[in-house]
């Protein structure tokens, strides 16, 4: 045989070898189309979010110097001047997009941080939310503040030149009783008197001029009084909204406006309700205006007045056709509401009625057709990994509340008349899963409704697979994410055509608005995928699922199966017999956020930077839960909110993340989670999954439901939930002395809560993966994100010390098939080890996310590792009065540097924390209780950790801005709650 002959030989024998081989491997299954990854522009045949922008109006606009005021503000001095129209746009930090503002010649920079030396400007928006608690904290009752007869409620506002409507949250102290007469200034003229009865928001409208304004609430009468008692009004918030916004001008040092020409800015702007107040304010009975409409549609048509005789009533006209008429309310300030439909054109409207008449205001509709739209624009965007860019922002991770829980889910935003086309083919028995529904302001304002259709072509047939109306206004059984399934398996292996489609109306009716009310009927379609059943075979997915589970709050030491005395864990220590059991595994810091944020990222706390609840995850930052569900996993979490809130990252890379709300005070929180996670297991067993799970169950107030409230202790505690906010329940009081008793009895109550978790979350998940046949084929990781003190050190609960009470937690992963069963690690190991460990165990790559953990593997196996460095660190950010500490180890040795207290948070707390030391070293195998300091007597390994210690501390600092956190009123009284915020 000739030398080419043989190399043709070979080869051929070559590929006949991995013919044979790739027909032996069983053909891989497909992984999910993910319809949101998919998306592209050229899928989206029409959005109302294509060119939204171009809906709003390009303004341009110029002053001269004379046009601008000087206004100091937080120190810095501003030229400051109103806009024509308020500006579209969200967030005051940001540039709007499109704005430009210049002088002749040159371009003036956008920038929140004035420069001396060169023209920046920012912007202001007039619209604005003062919530009476966070100003006056010493009157503070629940969401809002008391205030009583002769007391008055005043604050600083800046108004822009023009209307502004003050819309005021307010009731009487006791409206069965009496009605109060609240007088409301602004600067030393009053605006309007109101007769506040029931709780309501009372609307004022006010003409003012750019600049600094006292606005002031004065209680200064009532009637009538029919029983004795201190009078009092309820204050909870005001809004200010005015037509203008606010343009900040921050010049170099010694210039003045007049020096520098016209000043040049275009913009788009926010559509614009148009105002009418009458020249004077006074009692009247006929009041007539001309007011043109530039498009036709239904109106708003409010009026704001008072009764100005006994028996009164209202009559709204336009030209001469009589609108409506509503009887004037009491004597009390009150709104009046006509929605008529307009022609476009102009039009006489005459009102009729004894009333003092202040304003009307006619709301534009743009406002309801695009506003909206534009509001949720960037709003929940979706950062998830491998989800690809995000055409006109409707891939979104959107917050929809239910009953006690909320769910952030991924979504396809598709407010009608929306439709999304894809091509592709079919795999082996598909299955269609999605969710659908509407946002929460459709469940309480009418809309139309819509319409949610799915259409199916095939060989040039299309034929609808999926159609259903929602109007939850209508029907609340609607006021929720709907969930469905179909089984495509006619059209396995086949090439289709899918387009989801949603209408603004009901089924076979045409719209009846020219231009529809979107901000009620906002509708998405939740997390749309096609996977490939097992049609009823024994089969089961490729690969293994992982469930993560965190007890929040729990200790290692006060589990059975770490040495503790008590039969707190049984189900845990089972658990531990089928997996492996790290006695000595430490967390990045003593409090719940950066914890948790650490769990899920293998991050430092220092590294991701979340140390307040002012920041959150970044959109670089990426989770546990992104990586598998770019390797075909189908990722959920239940949770119990609060500080791990969606509102704080936590949602990245889960198809949907369940909060319960108020779960710090549910006795049986963890049966609630169980259900759930129960219910979900069923509905995905079939997939492979990533599943989180997280409670507050064991966290203060230590309130277990019979019998575990007693189980453990030897007499019986009476009203549990008032002796824990008496005794440990104020940030003021975590130093405070209790005796022997009252010691016994709260680490009793800590310690039922942990059976009592162990008992009816950890038994029945254990028990329904076995039944399912998923035990063997899913890695369990129990593990907590802190521990909790006892008076150990001097002081209780958490989130104030770096002592191994605190930052030692329990770390237990049992394995696919109980691999390294009942395998027990001395090592120190960090709860940052758990992302990497996992994705090893999968065959993930690790190496490529710039983790600070690593895998524990090589060291479970026994490969010749030692002790791993741990770095624990508490930001003087994140509690107020508590400062900064940051904690590590060397080998055995611990160091941890305390900033000092100073006067002001020393005199906080009642009473004031025990006597520390700025430098405290350990050795930890003589002195696990950390009661000897040898920083004195080994001063150079002392030395030594803590010039790392710095240095990591200052390379930490110099890392960029952070995200911050968007913390509404619910989510800022689930964290009070916890303990976290004042």
């Amino acid at each position: 045989m000739t030398p080419r002959s043989i190399l043709r030989t070979v080869i051929q024998l070559l590929i006949l070898c991995l013919l044979a081989n790739s027909c032996a491997k069983e053909e891989k299954k497909p992984g999910p189309y993910r319809f949101i990854d998919r998306l592209e522009k050229k899928n989206i045949i029409t959005s109302p979010m294509i060119g939204l922008q171009k809906n709003f109006q390009w303004i341009e606009q110029e002053w001269t110097g004379k046009d601008f005021i000087p206004l100091t503000m937080n120190g810095k001095k501003f030229w400051t001047v109103s806009t024509r129209f308020p500006i579209l746009g969200k967030n005051e930090a940001e540039k709007p997009e499109g704005m430009r503002l210049s002088l002749p010649g040159k371009e003036i920079e956008f920038s929140r941080n004035p420069k001396s030396n060169a023209f920046t400007w920012q912007w202001m928006k007039a619209k604005k939310e003062i919530i009476a608690r966070k100003l006056y904290r010493s009157k503070r009752k629940n969401r809002g503040i008391v205030i009583y007869r002769k007391e008055v409620f005043e604050t600083e506002v800046i108004l822009p030149q023009g209307e502004v409507i003050f819309e005021i949250f307010v009731s009487s102290g006791n409206p069965e009783s009496y009605s109060v007469h609240l007088d409301v200034f602004l600067d030393d003229e009053r605006i309007g008197t109101l007769l506040v009865k029931n709780y309501k928001a009372y609307r004022l409208v006010k003409k003012a001029n750019l600049g600094k304004h006292r606005l002031i609430l004065s209680f200064r009468d009532s009637s009538p009084v029919l029983k004795k008692g201190r009078e009092s009004i309820y204050l909870v918030n005001i809004n200010l909204e005015a037509l203008r916004d606010i343009l900040l001008v921050s010049p170099p040092k010694g210039r003045e406006p007049e020096e520098e020409g016209v000043f040049k800015a275009s913009y788009y702007c926010e559509p614009v309700d148009n105002i009418i107040t009458p020249p004077q304010a006074e009692s009247s009975q006929y009041f007539q205006q001309e007011v043109t409409f530039a498009i036709s549609g239904k109106r708003k048509i409010e009026i704001l007045g008072q009764r100005a005789c006994l028996d009164s009533s209202l009559t709204l006209w336009l030209d001469e056709e009589k609108i409506g008429t509503q009887r004037i309310n009491d004597l009390e300030w009150s709104s009046y509401l006509f929605e008529p439909f307009v022609p476009k054109g102009r039009h006489e409207l005459k009102i009729e009625g004894e009333m003092t008449l202040q304003a009307i205001i006619i709301e534009n509709p743009q406002k309801e057709t695009y506003l909206p739209l534009f509001e949720l624009g960037d709003e929940a965007e979706m950062h998830d990994l491998g989800s690809g860019r995000n055409p006109y922002l409707l891939k979104k991770k959107l917050s929809i509340p239910v009953v006690t829980q909320a769910q952030t889910v991924s979504a396809l935003f598709a407010p009608p008349k929306s439709i999304f086309e894809f091509k592709l083919e079919l795999p082996e028995f598909p299955v269609l899963e999605f969710g659908y529904g509407l946002l929460k302001r459709a469940w309480e304002e009418r809309g139309d409704g819509v319409n949610f259709v799915i259409l199916l072509e095939e060989g040039g047939k299309e034929r609808i697979i999926f159609s259903s109306y929602l109007n939850p206004y209508q029907e609340e059984n609607q006021r929720k994410i709907i969930q469905e399934k179909i089984d495509l398996a006619g059209y396995q292996r086949k090439k289709v055509k899918l387009r989801f489609l949603t209408e603004g109306f009901p089924p076979g009716l045409g719209s009846s608005r020219e231009f529809p009310d979107r901000r009620n009927d906002l509708s998405f379609w939740h997390n749309p995928v096609i996977y490939q059943s097992q049609d009823g075979r024994e089969q089961v997915p490729d690969g293994l699922n992982v469930i993560l589970i965190s007890i929040d709050t729990l200790r290692a030491d006060h589990l059975k199966c770490y040495g503790y005395e008590k039969q707190t864990s049984p189900q845990v220590d089972r658990l531990a017999q089928d997996g492996v059991l790290f006695e000595h595994a430490f967390s990045p810091s003593p409090w719940t956020l950066p914890s948790h944020v650490s769990m899920l990222t293998s991050l430092d706390s220092l590294q991701h930077g979340v140390n307040s609840t002012k920041s959150r995850i970044a959109k670089s930052t990426v989770t546990l839960a992104e990586i598998l569900r770019v390797n075909d996993y189908f990722c959920s979490a239940f949770t119990e909110g609060g500080q791990v809130s969606a509102r704080f990252g936590f949602s990245k890379g889960f198809d949907s993340y369940h909060e319960t709300k108020g779960a710090l005070y549910i006795q049986e929180s963890v049966e609630h989670l169980f259900r759930r996670t129960d219910k979900w297991i069923d509905n995905n067993k079939d997939k492979l999954f990533f599943l989180f799970l997280h409670t507050y169950q064991v966290h203060g107030p230590y309130d277990p439901p019979p019998p575990y409230d007693q189980v453990f202790s030897k007499r019986k505690i009476q009203d549990k939930t008032k002796f824990f906010e008496r005794v440990l329940g104020r940030r003021k009081n975590k130093f405070i002395t209790v005796n022997d008793q009252e010691k016994e009895d709260i680490i009793s109550l800590y310690d039922g809560g942990i059976r009592y978790t162990d008992e009816h979350l950890i038994k029945p998940l254990v028990k329904k993966l076995q039944k399912t046949g998923l035990y063997d084929r899913t890695a369990i990781i129990f593990t907590s994100d802190h521990g909790e003190e006892f008076y150990d050190h001097e002081g209780w609960t958490h989130s104030h010390s770096l002592y191994n009470e605190l930052i030692r937690i329990p770390l237990i992963i049992k394995f696919p098939h109980s691999k390294f069963k009942a395998k027990r690690i001395e090592n120190f190991v960090r709860l940052i080890d758990i992302v990497p460990t996992v994705l090893e165990e999968l065959g993930l790559e690790v190496s490529d996310y710039g983790f600070n953990g690593n895998s524990l593997l090589k060291m479970i196996r026994g490969e010749g590792e030692g002790d791993r460095s741990f770095i624990s660190y508490l930001g003087p950010e994140g509690f107020l009065h508590i400062p900064e500490k940051i904690s590590m180890n060397k080998n055995r040795y611990k160091l941890i540097l305390n900033s000092p207290y100073t006067k002001k948070t020393l005199s906080y707390f009642r009473p004031p924390p025990p006597p520390f030391q700025r430098i405290e070293l350990y050795n930890l195998e003589e002195d696990p209780l950390e009661s000897n300091n040898l920083a004195l007597h080994l001063r150079e390994i002392a030395q030594e950790m803590q010039i790392k210690l710095v240095e990591y501390l200052k390379k930490a600092r110099e890392k960029k801005a952070l995200e911050r956190a968007f913390i509404d009123e619910e989510l800022e009284e689930r964290l009070r709650a916890l303990g976290y915020i004042e």
